[in-house]
């Protein structure tokens, strides 16, 4: 769907984001847009990365994050930034150094995550050992 007219569809799922306080949303937004067919497109990449940097906001702004709802969003945030990041690495590599500086154990143990996955790993060796030395 999101492939058949990028624009809109991420547009809508942008809203899902911004206007609501429901993790689960959230999570689909996340694992939507980090299709890795999806991202192929620089354009969608780019506003891929834009949607998980607006939800990792929502995170660090949160006061409660406990619960049901918000751990599935954390797993599914502990792989689908690799994805997106993989496409644009250049932003991509930014974003995880900054947020890697954070002190918020949930955004700290996502860019762990990520750094584990063997799409980074094979094929920005030094960028994620730069990034790594950040949160270790």
């Amino acid at each position: 769907m999101i492939q058949s007219d990028a624009g809109k569809t991420l547009r809508e799922l942008e809203s899902w984001v911004v206007d609501g306080d429901d993790w689960l949303a959230m999570r689909a937004v996340a694992a939507g847009v980090a299709e890795p067919a999806l991202v192929k497109d620089h354009t969608v990449a780019e506003r891929a990365l834009d949607l998980q940097r607006k939800i990792l906001s929502r995170i660090a702004s949160a006061g409660k994050r406990a619960g049901e709802e918000f751990r599935p969003l954390r797993q599914t945030l502990g792989y689908s930034f690799s994805v997106v990041v993989k496409e644009v690495p250049k932003k991509g590599f930014a974003y995880l150094r900054q947020i890697a500086r954070s002190s918020d154990p949930d955004l700290r143990w996502i860019v762990r995550e990520n750094l584990k996955k063997d799409r980074l790993v094979k094929n920005f060796p030094d960028e994620v050992k730069a990034v790594g030395k950040l949160v270790s």
